[in-house]
């Protein structure tokens, strides 16, 4: 079972003093989100309805907030806190591997927009989490509308190759 509670973003500890319409704006959360390799190409006017069509999501240390092979419904951008992906063997003794660790300006799901496939790992929370969840269908809504997403899809899969192989090659 995943952990997420929507919350509204006076009950995050993210200091901002520009709210209008549940928007962060200027806050280091929009900062961070600006800054990701996929966000960074929308227009100003793109990127608030970005936002707008985000839910805050906070989840505590401990909670698994993604779940290895379930359906991937929202992509989550993480602004504040720090989590584990970690795969598990399909065999029976369930073998666990960390491949990666996760902060602010790391995404979960991102790459199901091209495919809509599961999710790769599990993501567990190391400390209080806070995310921006977009819904997929909306995820893919833009990658139509923005061709130039294609080639920072592509980076992202690589980089989480060439990362995923490091870690492997850290536990033989």
């Amino acid at each position: 079972m995943t952990t997420w509670e929507v919350v509204q973003p006076s009950q995050v500890n993210i200091q901002d003093e520009n709210r209008h319409d549940g928007i962060l704006y200027g806050a280091p959360g929009v900062a961070v989100l600006r800054g990701h390799r996929l966000l960074r190409h929308l227009p100003d006017g793109e990127f608030v309805q970005f936002l707008k069509a985000g839910k805050l999501r906070a989840s505590g240390r401990g909670d698994v907030v993604v779940q290895q092979g379930k359906a991937v419904e929202n992509v989550f951008f993480i602004v504040s806190g720090r989590a584990k992906a970690e795969v598990s063997a399909l065999t029976k003794g369930a073998t666990k591997a960390v491949v990666n660790l996760l902060g602010p300006g790391d995404d979960m799901g991102l790459l199901s927009i091209v495919d809509s496939g599961p999710h790769s790992a599990s993501v567990t929370a190391l400390e209080d989490l806070n995310a921006i969840s977009v819904p997929l269908a909306v995820m893919q809504g833009y990658l139509l509308s923005h061709p130039e997403w294609y080639r920072a899809l592509t980076e992202t899969a690589l980089a989480r190759l060439r990362t995923s192989g490091v870690w492997l090659q850290a536990l033989m």
